[in-house]
Order: structure tokens, then C-alpha cells, then sequence
């Protein structure tokens, strides 16, 4: 392409000096094309991912991070001023003098100013998006060793700490508000971001993912200690003890899981809601037998009951190892 030219007036001692500057061709401009590919392809990246499920969000925070970082440095390394800015020295017979040539058209520097401010924009939602599902993952990576708890332990595990969801919710609200303020602006913007009404949805159904994960899990610790401890209580002869933790286990036991959520789990190979609803159903099944034994008379049909109820424990339990093997 035809080298672009700009001209410069000068007074020297020969008289009217015009001198030639040479900027390079439009192909040596930055447009910052590539910084924008970038951004496209992690937009199409995350469009592609259920953002309300853990085991699909793991990695996100990473891949988000690098794309971004390589990006920062871009625009860091970029130069404003390369795309209409040249020098030149003349030397006349007075002695050196530097002419700074001016923008060559304060349009294209406009252009080049907004394509650069849409790209700050998009990093800056990204970094948000990033920052959330980081807490997220936080809390996932909790949650799991949680689980693990109750399929590699012999016994129940320990009650576990407060989740802080209250941190998750901080970072949501801190990225729909960097959402709301990029909804209005023009498709510069828009096209280096990822579809913002799924995301944004999606999103607020991860942290009900966790939400039901942390209901189920405390639910199930209970009820598992619950009916471990009737059975106890019975064997010893506390007949009205342990029909009182018959009684809390199955109110434990039954818990409501939206649909949309019920397949969701922490990883792969992890147990999903479903499953953990499963399993409480099998200790409600427990709980409910060794419960009706208390109110058959007969003897032999009363131990039976007993029975079949230690027999779905067993069910639960079992339940747990096969899922996660699978």
C-alpha cells in the first residue's frame, strides 16, 4: 500500500523548507484486530459453557486470566501515538532543531481511542466475571472435600464450617453492576463480550447450585447421624429416644431441589443433587421403618421392620460408593 505522507513548513537560512516524513503503511498501523480476535474467541469460549455448573466452571477462572493478562500486555505495549504520530530532525544552519509532526486526522485517533476504550471495557467485565467464578470455585473446592467426606469415610463426617455464599453474593452484585453499565453501549463493545442475559442467569443459577449443595450435605450429616443414633438408642432399650431421632431424620430427609438443578454435581464423577436426594431418600426409607416398628405389636413383625430399616442404610451407603465410582 502506498506510504502516507505529511508535510512540514520550516524557515531556515535557505528559505521555505518542506520536509517529508514518511509514516510507514496502513499495514504497520496498530488497529488492534488481534486484541479484539482474542476477546472474541473467550466470548464464544464462555458462550459455550453452562456457567451454573461447577464441574463446567473449573477451569474458567484460568483461562480467563491468561487470555486477559496476554491482552493487558498488549495494550500496554501499544503505543496511541504509532498510529498518527511521527518525528523527523532538521538541522539548519542555526543548529538542530525537532519538529514533532501533529495527529494525522483526529478522527482515526477517535476510532483508535474508542476501539481501545470497548477493549479496557470487555477486560474490565471479564475481570468480574473471573473474580466471581473464583469465589465460586472456592466454595466448590469446599464443598467437594466435603463430599469426599461421605464416600471415603468409614464414618460420618465432621460438621463442616459456614459456607461464606455472603462472599459469592459480594461478587455478584459487583459484576451486574459492571453489566448493567455495558448494556448500553454500541456493538464495539458488545462483540468482545459473551451472550450477557445467559450469562448473567446462568451465573445467579450457580450460586443455587451451591445453595442446594450446601442444604442437601448438611441434611444428609444429620440424618445419617440421626438414624445411626436411634438405632443405637434402641438397641440399649431407649425406646422413646430413639423414636424422637426417627422423627427428626425423616423431617430431615425430605427436601425440595428446583428440577433445572437436579443433575448438577461438583465435578465429574461426583455425586449430583439428584443422587444426594436419592440417598436421603433411602434414610427416610430407614428412618420410617425403624419408626413403624415402635407401633407393631408383634414381635417378629417388628423386628423385621427394625431390619429393613438397617437394610436401607446399608442401601444409602452403597448408593454413595456406586455413584462415585461409576
Amino acid at each position: 500500500m502506498e506510504r502516507r505522507r505529511f508535510f512540514k513548513y520550516l524557515i531556515g537560512s535557505g528559505g521555505l523548507v518542506i520536509v517529508l516524513v514518511a509514516l510507514g503503511s496502513d499495514d504497520e498501523v496498530n488497529d488492534y484486530e488481534g486484541e479484539r480476535r482474542e476477546l472474541e474467541a473467550l466470548a464464544e469460549q464462555i458462550d459455550q459453557v453452562d456457567l451454573a455448573s461447577p464441574s463446567e466452571t473449573f477451569s474458567l477462572p484460568n483461562d480467563i486470566r491468561e487470555a486477559t493478562s496476554k491482552i493487558d500486555t498488549a495494550i500496554e505495549t501499544h503505543s496511541v501515538e504509532q498510529a498518527g504520530i511521527g518525528a523527523t530532525l532538521y538541522q539548519s544552519g542555526n543548529g538542530l532543531r525537532s519538529i514533532l509532526l501533529s495527529r494525522e486526522d483526529s478522527a482515526d485517533l477517535s476510532e483508535t481511542e474508542a476501539e481501545i476504550e470497548a477493549i479496557e471495557s470487555a477486560l474490565t467485565y471479564y475481570e468480574g466475571l473471573r473474580q466471581y467464578l473464583l469465589e465460586a470455585s472456592r466454595i466448590s473446592d469446599h464443598l467437594y472435600s466435603i463430599e469426599r467426606g461421605f464416600t471415603t469415610a468409614s464414618e460420618q463426617p465432621d460438621q463442616p464450617p459456614e459456607i461464606r455464599l455472603d462472599h459469592l453474593e459480594s461478587q455478584l452484585d459487583d459484576f451486574k453492576q459492571v453489566n448493567e453499565e455495558l448494556q448500553s453501549n454500541d456493538r464495539l463493545v458488545s462483540d468482545l463480550l459473551p451472550d450477557q442475559k445467559k450469562t448473567l442467569e446462568e451465573i445467579h443459577r450457580l450460586k443455587s447450585v451451591y445453595e442446594a449443595f450446601e442444604e442437601v450435605q448438611a441434611n444428609l450429616m444429620s440424618v445419617g447421624e440421626n438414624v445411626s443414633d436411634g438405632a443405637i438408642e434402641h438397641e440399649q432399650g431407649e425406646a422413646d429416644v430413639a423414636k424422637e431421632l426417627f422423627d427428626t431424620a425423616i423431617a430431615q430427609s425430605t427436601i425440595d431441589i428446583q428440577t433445572e438443578l437436579q443433575e448438577y454435581s461438583l465435578a465429574q464423577n461426583s455425586l449430583s443433587l439428584s443422587n444426594y436426594t436419592g440417598i436421603l431418600d433411602d434414610y427416610y426409607t430407614a428412618a420410617k421403618k425403624m419408626q413403624e416398628s415402635y407401633d407393631n405389636s408383634d414381635s417378629r413383625a417388628s423386628n423385621r421392620l427394625f431390619d429393613e430399616g438397617l437394610d436401607a442404610i446399608f442401601v444409602a451407603r452403597e448408593r454413595i460408593e456406586r455413584t462415585v465410582s461409576l
